[in-house]
């Protein structure tokens, strides 16, 4: 079997991954070729992984993230120790513009706030002993406490503040 590239079998398609046609003569003969075609050629291609909302493609029997292959076919490979990141944080949303080329802790700064958060606000958590908020971001991979304040909204004002001059274009507020 012959080794399919990613520029010959996709293209996008108003923001959307689909298959592209094979010629005959690339990749299979002339029967194999048309039955694909009539199956494939100008569908979607790839779908979303249910755990992690990711969507994938099968390609040469390797699993591609189709995020990266939209990157790939658009802008051409992506640098050694590079990732693609989803500006809005959406994973299925794999528009061109949506998409940027991030280090690893660029891209964990674009970070949702999760879920086991009591506080509703990124950064910001009560801390019981003081009976205050504490307010806090992560600067080249460790926390920095901003402080302790006497309100959720001055807290999260801190919080927002230090995001936004630590982070820059990654910031992400929740």
């Amino acid at each position: 079997m012959r080794t399919i590239p990613i520029t010959s079998a996709f293209y996008i398609d108003n923001g959307e991954l689909r298959w592209a046609k094979r010629g005959q003569d690339q990749f299979c003969s002339t029967k194999a070729c048309a039955k694909w075609n009539s199956r494939y050629a100008g569908k979607a291609a790839g779908s979303d992984d249910p755990v992690n909302g990711y969507s994938r493609v099968l390609l040469n029997g390797k699993s591609l993230m189709s995020h990266r292959v939209i990157w790939i076919l658009t802008n051409g490979p992506i640098p050694n120790g590079m990732q693609i990141d989803h500006i809005n944080g959406n994973r299925s949303d794999n528009r061109v513009g949506n998409l940027r080329i991030a280090s690893h802790g660029e891209n964990q700064l674009n970070t949702k706030i999760r879920k086991s958060n009591s506080s509703g606000i990124k950064g910001v958590s009560w801390r019981p002993l003081s009976k205050k908020w504490q307010a806090r971001v992560s600067v080249n991979g460790k926390q920095e406490s901003l402080g302790y304040f006497t309100t959720l909204a001055a807290a999260e004002v801190a919080a927002k503040a230090a995001r936004d001059s630590s982070h820059g274009q990654f910031a992400n507020h929740g």
